[in-house]
């Protein structure tokens, strides 16, 4: 299993789109694959900064659950909640 397996269903959209929005978080995609979480987290914020969508705050939450900042991703999981 990789990095991502138990994660597969929670980092694409309805099970079959990429949540990836631009070229920062294609990026962003590839670190959290490589397990540099905090390096995917500062990409994916960059992308959610240039072009905000819900999308993006899915795999910002994510990054923030693995680096252990379970308030951020609390909260981060109820804006995108609210927002999608």
């Amino acid at each position: 299993m990789g990095a991502l397996d138990g994660d597969r269903a929670l980092v694409q959209h309805g099970f079959e789109e990429p949540l990836l929005v631009g070229i920062e978080a294609a990026a962003a995609g590839r670190q959290f694959e490589a397990g540099d979480f905090a390096g995917a987290l500062s990409l994916f914020r960059a992308a959610y900064d240039a072009a905000p969508s819900y999308e993006v705050l899915w795999n910002i939450g994510l990054c923030q659950r693995r680096l252990s900042l379970y308030g951020e991703a609390v909260a981060t999981f109820e804006a995108y909640l609210r927002e999608g």
